[in-house]
């Protein structure tokens, strides 16, 4: 008879020793000592097919709760490898509604490192960026401008973005503002939204 430390082909306690999850929800000691726990409630009556399929759901779920978030910490670090480089509007929508200003039809933003370049005419502004991935709904950028226009120096602009190969579409609006829920927002007041195509240097 097949022990229940046995069920996944190696000991459970080993198949998560290997696992990188010092960021996960639960970590490794912890997921470790509550599978072994699990086995050991287990292993004091016999092992009946309802008990292994039951054990097996339960570790599995504390394996992948484990893994959820140095999962979404890899997609966060590829997309910020695709995003570095310079990418140019195609479309912005929201600035300029009271007065267009044609230095804000075409912008462009240059990602590099932490570290965000925007060019708009003839001026610049500078702001560090950060990723929030969530498990639903739209990923999430902040900004937080460190150069350009007074009012906005030190502040923090919440926004949504949606990365497609060489496309990026960010959304965003005025500091103090609650962050859009979706990209249906853009009619919203203090709303602005940036469709860009990277350019290839």
């Amino acid at each position: 008879m097949r022990g229940t430390d046995d069920l996944f082909g190696c000991s459970l306690p080993d198949l998560l020793e290997g696992a990188t999850l010092n960021q996960g929800v639960f970590g490794t000691n912890f997921a470790c000592e509550l599978i072994t726990d699990l086995t050991h409630l287990v292993s004091l009556t016999e092992v009946t097919p309802m008990k292994t399929h039951l054990f097996a759901f339960l570790a599995a779920g504390l394996i992948g709760t484990a893994w959820a978030a140095p999962l979404k910490d890899n997609i966060a670090q590829r997309d910020k490898e695709n995003l570095q480089g310079q990418w140019k509007s195609v479309i912005t929508e929201g600035y300029g509604k009271d007065e267009p200003g044609e230095e804000l039809k075409t912008i462009y933003l240059t990602f590099k490192g932490d570290q965000l370049f925007a060019k708009y005419g003839m001026k610049t502004a500078e702001a560090t960026y950060k990723l929030i991935l969530t498990e639903a709904g739209t990923n999430q950028i902040d900004f937080t401008v460190t150069k350009g226009p007074e009012a906005v120096v030190g502040k923090t602009l919440q926004g949504i973005y949606l990365l497609e190969g060489d496309t990026l579409r960010i959304m965003y609006r005025d500091p103090g503002l609650p962050r859009p829920d979706t990209f249906m927002e853009e009619d919203k007041p203090g709303v602005y939204m940036i469709f860009l195509k990277k350019e290839m240097l």
